[in-house]
């Protein structure tokens, strides 16, 4: 299992050309760490043999880490009560990617799943979200090299420095970088898959993996145990649900564990709730804003079987949906605002403080403190007043009970919610 640390570094080598060095920083089970170094030689070979640069690895450090129990999320101990650990192997993977006069390789595009009408998005590190205008087939099939368009197992982004954005069949890539520096493009393909292609096997014998079924197991599986991503998963040594799920839904009946068959038989229950799933992500990433969110757009649009490719964004739509029921229900547990007081007339009140926006202006500093009382009425008062307590400079945190006391100025209306305007104000600890 692998953990990936995200420290990247950039520099670059001038020649006719450049290439972009990619430093990355990971970690893995010292037992697995000759696997890594076994595929880095595989890839070293191909590299060599295309004259680009070769991936270098670099031994770090070994650590000392605990093993966590994927049940109790808690580290597991012996029978003493000492806490078990697992050595794990730090380490660099650097490579290279091309980039000449500007331009860079932004992104790959898989249509793997061109039955879904739209690409997989695989971004290089720092890429950041792509517009959407890159979420269909339409856009990402049509080489701007060439000025072909026709079914391919892959295209390229290509961003240049100034901004421009540019779609580059696999065939057209060494014209469009040059042939030398498209030597690279493979290479980089490569590392960019070194981590994916380690992170877990899938054998040859799995069975198809329908998507209503994939997201019954899913949702069976975060409402017993909870969910756990990749990331917490390499970290912690245990598997993902993605996996898990992917594991269970894909192996053969006769090849089942007892508890997992019992499992599975129980996961039946959850198959309604996976539906609902189902509908409500179809709605809410209908209109994808990023790039996460036209990826989880795209699996909901699996018809039969799910590729393999999209089992991780599937199996976290089932945690969308229940982060976005309970954010409804808090929305509508909590009362609407109303107005307090009449103006003119005192209030006092036993008030939380929400936070302050100070802004300054030619007359100086004014601060708008927000409080709220017990029934969600918002109190705003507007000052050059700071919120300090007593006569000391030290300003009440947010989340404080205070006792507040004073005039109400006006009652107005603020982005359609009600807020109770005071003013000559008091405030003390409750």
């Amino acid at each position: 299992m692998f953990n990936h640390e995200t420290t990247d570094t950039a520099m670059t080598t001038e020649t006719e050309t450049k290439t972009v060095t990619q430093t990355s920083v990971y970690s893995v089970h010292a037992d697995r760490f000759g696997e890594v170094t076994k595929r880095a030689e595989k890839l070293n070979k191909r590299a060599i043999k295309l004259g680009a640069e070769p991936v270098t690895i670099t031994f770090l450090r070994n650590e000392e880490r605990p093993v966590i129990d994927p049940e109790t999320k808690q580290p597991v101990r012996d029978y003493f009560g000492h806490v078990v650990t697992k050595t794990w192997t730090v380490f660099t993977i650097e490579g290279a990617r091309p980039k000449a006069d500007g331009w860079v390789l932004a992104a790959r595009f898989d249509h793997s799943v061109a039955e879904l009408g739209a690409p997989i998005i695989k971004s290089v590190p720092g890429t950041g979200d792509l517009a959407p205008e890159f979420r269909t087939n339409e856009r990402t099939q049509v080489c701007e090299h060439c000025k072909s368009k026709r079914r391919r197992k892959d295209t390229f982004l290509v961003r240049h420095d100034d901004g421009r954005e540019l779609v580059v069949g696999r065939q057209c890539i060494a014209d469009f970088l040059g042939h030398n520096l498209a030597k690279l493009v493979p290479v980089c393909e490569g590392i960019l898959g070194f981590i994916d292609e380690l992170d877990g096997f899938r054998g040859s014998n799995e069975l198809p993996v329908s998507l209503g079924g994939f997201l019954t197991v899913v949702t069976a599986l975060v409402r017993t145990g909870g969910y756990v991503s990749k990331a917490i998963a390499r970290d912690r040594g245990g598997m993902s649900t993605a996996d898990e799920a992917w594991a269970l839904c894909a192996t053969p009946e006769h090849l089942l564990k007892g508890e997992e068959r019992a499992f599975l038989a129980k996961a039946n229950d959850f198959a309604t709730q996976a539906q609902d799933v189902l509908s409500w992500a179809k709605e809410a990433f209908s209109a994808p804003k990023s790039d996460f969110d036209y990826n989880m757009h795209l699996a909901t649009k699996v018809e039969s079987n799910l590729p393999a490719t999209l089992s991780g964004v599937a199996a976290y739509l089932p945690v969308a949906w229940m982060k976005a029921n309970e954010n409804q229900v808090k929305k509508e547990a909590k009362k609407p605002s109303e107005y307090v007081g009449t103006v003119g007339g005192k209030v006092d009140l036993m008030v939380t403080y929400l936070g302050t926006a100070s802004f300054d202006s030619e007359w100086g500093t004014t601060h708008i403190h927000r409080f709220q009382d017990s029934d969600s009425n918002l109190i705003v008062w507007k000052t050059s007043t700071g919120l300090f307590k007593g006569d000391s400079y030290e300003w009440f945190t947010e989340g404080s009970v205070l006792k507040l006391r004073g005039s109400v100025k006006a009652h107005t209306e603020y982005k359609g919610t009600k807020q109770t305007l005071v003013l000559r104000v008091k405030t003390e600890t409750a």
